[in-house]
Formats: C-alpha cells, sequence, structure tokens
C-alpha cells in the first residue's frame, strides 16, 4: 500500500563548462527538467533531460512540463507499476520526454520502496558498462586536444560531430592524428540526398559508424546510402518508438540503433527496442543528452541490461557541467560503474539543486 504522493516538476540550469555545438544546436547552458515523486518518507527522482527549443523533436522543456501537469501527473500519482503507468497512458501520442521523465522518477521511486537497485528491477547483468567521448563541433586545433584528452583519460572510441563543413576531410586528418582511436561521426541530420556523392567516400576513414546523416524522417534515404557502403549506419533521431525501429530494419535503413531512452519515451520502449534489434542482429548502445548525474545513473543501469552491446554515451557530468546536482556516481577510465544501492543509486544535493532551479511546479 501506497502512501499519498507529491509531484514536484523543476526545471534546472546549469551553466556548461564549454559551448556544446551540433548541426542543429549550440548549448551554452544545459536547461533540463528533474522530477520528485515522493510520499513523505521515500522519493525517487527522474529526469526529461530535452531543450528549451522545438528542435529534435515537436517537443521542448515547456511544452513537456505543461503535458506532464496537464496528462502524466495523475496517473503517475497513483500507479502501484510500471505496467499501470504505462496502461494508462498509452492513448498519449508523442511528448516521449515527458513520457520517460515520468516513468524514469516512478523506477526509481518503486525500486526505492523495494530497496533493490534499479539494475536489479531491469534484470541487467553487467556491473560495469563500456563508454565513449562525444565531441562537439569545433576548430580543429581545439578538437585535436580534446580528442587527446580523451584519449589520455582511457577512452577508446570518440564519436565527433560533423555538419556540411566539418566532414569528411576533417576526419581524414583526425585519423591520421589518432590512427589507434575507434571513431565515430554524427552527422545529427545534416545532409541530404545531393550529399550522397559525399557520403559515398565515407569507407575510407574505417569509422565505426556513421549516425545520422539525413534528416529524422528519411528512412529510404538511409537505406539507399547503407546499401551503398559498408560502414555502418546508426540511427539516432529517425527512431522515436519501437514500431519505427521495426520500419528501420526491415528497410535495412540501418545496422546500429542508438537509443536514447528519452527520445523513445522511456526505459521500457527502451528495452523492447534492443531486444528487437538483437533479434533482427542490429547492435544498440545507449546514447547521452548531457543529463545530470539523475538522467546518467538511469542510463547506466538500461546499458547494463544484455541487449546494450557497444559503448554508449555515457561520461561524468562534470566533464560537461560546471557543478552537479547529485553525486554517487563511479567512473574509471572508459568504463561506468553500475550503482549498487537502491533505486538509481545517488544522492541528491538539495542545496545545488534549489540553487540552479528556475521554475518549479508541485503537484498533489
Amino acid at each position: 500500500m501506497f502512501n499519498l504522493r507529491t509531484l514536484t516538476i523543476r526545471t534546472v540550469e546549469i551553466p556548461l563548462k564549454y559551448p556544446f555545438k551540433t548541426s542543429k544546436l549550440n548549448e551554452t547552458d544545459r536547461q533540463t527538467i528533474i522530477l520528485e515523486l515522493s510520499d513523505g518518507k521515500t522519493s525517487g527522482f527522474g529526469e526529461a533531460p530535452g531543450v528549451s527549443i522545438p528542435i529534435f523533436s515537436e517537443e521542448y522543456n515547456e511544452s513537456a512540463v505543461l503535458t506532464i501537469k496537464k496528462f502524466f501527473s495523475n496517473p503517475l500519482l497513483n500507479a502501484t507499476s510500471i505496467k499501470e503507468f504505462n496502461d494508462e497512458t498509452n492513448w498519449i501520442k508523442g511528448n516521449n520526454f515527458a513520457r520517460h521523465g515520468c516513468e524514469a522518477v516512478l523506477y526509481d521511486y518503486l525500486a526505492k520502496c523495494e530497496n533493490i537497485p534499479l539494475s536489479k528491477m531491469l534484470k541487467a547483468s553487467k556491473t560495469t558498462v563500456e563508454c565513449q567521448v562525444s565531441l562537439g563541433i569545433t576548430s580543429y586545433e581545439k578538437l585535436k586536444l580534446n580528442i587527446a584528452e580523451a584519449a589520455k583519460t582511457g577512452f577508446k572510441r570518440i564519436k565527433i560531430k560533423i555538419d556540411q563543413k566539418n566532414n569528411i576531410e576533417m576526419l581524414k586528418k583526425i585519423k591520421k592524428e589518432f590512427p589507434k582511436l575507434e571513431l565515430t561521426a554524427d552527422a545529427n541530420c545534416a545532409f541530404s540526398e545531393r550529399d550522397l556523392p559525399l557520403l559515398e567516400k565515407i569507407d575510407e576513414l574505417e569509422l565505426k559508424m556513421l549516425e545520422q546523416p539525413f534528416g529524422a524522417y528519411d528512412l529510404l534515404l538511409h537505406s539507399k546510402l547503407q546499401k551503398r557502403i559498408e560502414t555502418p549506419i546508426c540511427l539516432d533521431e529517425s527512431i522515436p518508438n519501437p514500431a519505427v525501429a521495426r520500419d528501420a530494419i526491415e528497410m535495412e535503413a540501418c545496422r546500429i540503433i542508438n537509443v536514447k531512452p528519452a527520445r523513445v519515451g522511456g526505459i521500457t520502449r527502451s528495452l523492447e527496442i534492443a531486444e528487437l534489434s538483437t533479434k533482427n542482429g542490429i547492435k544498440c548502445w545507449i546514447g547521452g543528452l548531457l543529463e545530470t548525474s539523475v538522467g546518467r545513473s538511469l542510463n547506466i543501469a538500461i546499458a547494463a541490461t544484455n541487449n546494450f552491446t557497444l559503448p554508449n554515451d555515457i561520461n561524468p557530468p562534470l566533464r560537461y557541467l560546471t557543478q552537479d546536482i547529485a553525486e554517487g556516481l563511479e567512473f574509471e577510465k572508459n568504463m561506468a560503474k553500475v550503482p549498487a544501492t537502491t533505486g538509481i543509486g545517488i544522492k541528491i544535493n538539495s542545496a545545488l539543486l534549489e540553487k540552479y532551479t528556475v521554475d518549479k511546479l508541485v503537484i498533489k
């Protein structure tokens, strides 16, 4: 039997140590949504790591807060299981970041009520997960320094953001400078069909993958390119749910899927996509969205399940945030330790959480 609960929705804004630039966005502060579900005795935390503008999907932070308030909060306050919450909210279309934040906070709350780690609730088998570093678009000299620093720390795989100006020739220079590192490239939808001749040259770089070269809805174009190159295409923005993942696999539009739990609508859907992919010979890994430790700890627990087999975008939040709102995550070189304490396995720093909260809504 559960006590009466309170849901607190906080919009948090933390300065970044350095701007993080992709082909679509340039962030200097990380704005994210932190949810707290409490019955006065037990508190669960979850993160909906969206952005302030609708650039990756139709959803953005303000809209996510409104959707949580109007549609997700009541089922969340009353659910006694993850299945019950999902059954009550499956009618809500889209709004994946909002859905993910709510499912995440409920998972943490329920795991704490059962006094078990989230990884155990998810039947995860790993005690550590391998990580990679994702580097944003910057000058070539700065990029070289960032790569050298990551390699010195112990990272073996580096993901480099590319766009119309920074692509094949830049990657050639990086490959020559760092021949022993495993490199991947992420275009964040920067290219179009007219760029097919350029991208068909990608094989000479021997990249571990080319991530999301075309637009989110261009499955056919991804399929066309994948049939022409040996380099595995990894889909990210194109995969909002298990149904589209199934279509992408059947169309041979990719050989790898970057599963971002917030983008696909939660843990349940992440695990479903990973299981579907594994059955069809598609590899998966967990992608990152510059989360605080609240989101990162949950991502680690998911990555610890069996169907995630490639290095994940999971780094210590203090690599990019000036301060974090929680502590307890452990990293050694390119490995993240799976938390063994209850729930998501971190301790919230209440003072810093309040310091960086720019808006707060309490629902009972």
